[in-house]
C-alpha cells in the first residue's frame, strides 16, 4: 500500500515539474513582452495627449480665457517638439 502511495506521489511530482517547465517560459516571455517599450503605443499616447490639449485650447479660446489657451498651446508645442 505504501508503494502505491509513493508511486502516485512520484507521478504527481513529475507531472507538476513537467507542467512548470512547460508553462514558466511562456509566462516569462509574456511578462517580458508587456514590459518592453512599444513605439506604436507610445505614439498613440502622444497623439491622444496632443489632441486633448488642442481640444482644451479651442474650448478655452471659445470661453475667452486666453491665458489658459496660451498655456495649452505652449504644452502642445512642447509635445510636438
Amino acid at each position: 500500500m505504501v508503494g502505491v502511495i509513493m508511486t502516485v506521489c512520484l507521478i504527481g511530482a513529475c507531472l507538476s515539474i513537467a507542467f512548470g517547465v512547460a508553462v514558466f517560459p511562456r509566462k516569462l516571455r509574456d511578462c517580458i513582452e508587456t514590459t518592453r517599450p512599444n513605439p506604436e503605443r507610445h505614439a498613440q499616447v502622444v497623439a491622444d495627449t496632443l489632441a486633448e490639449l488642442l481640444r482644451n485650447e479651442i474650448d478655452a479660446t471659445k470661453r475667452g480665457d486666453l491665458l489658459a489657451a496660451a498655456g495649452f498651446a505652449e504644452r502642445a508645442e512642447v509635445i510636438r517638439g
